[in-house]
């Protein structure tokens, strides 16, 4: 039987939180220790493009309804 306590589920989900957190920082360690990394720079400009490319799909779907 699942224990329905809220405090339970609450400190069963903050543990899940916590481990998943973790893992998602090995990861960005292990690649940043690889040299695996991407400039602030690089990601402003990639996240342009795509803010560019967004507004461009959102008129055409303002303007044809698709």
């Amino acid at each position: 039987m699942t224990d329905t306590n809220p405090a339970i589920r609450v400190e069963e989900d903050s543990a899940d939180d916590d481990v998943s957190f973790r893992a998602q920082v090995l990861v960005g360690l292990i690649a940043a220790d690889s040299g695996d990394v991407v400039s602030a720079e690089e990601v402003e400009v990639e996240a342009l493009a795509w803010r560019k490319r967004m507004l461009v799909a959102m008129n055409r779907k303002e303007r044809t309804g698709r």
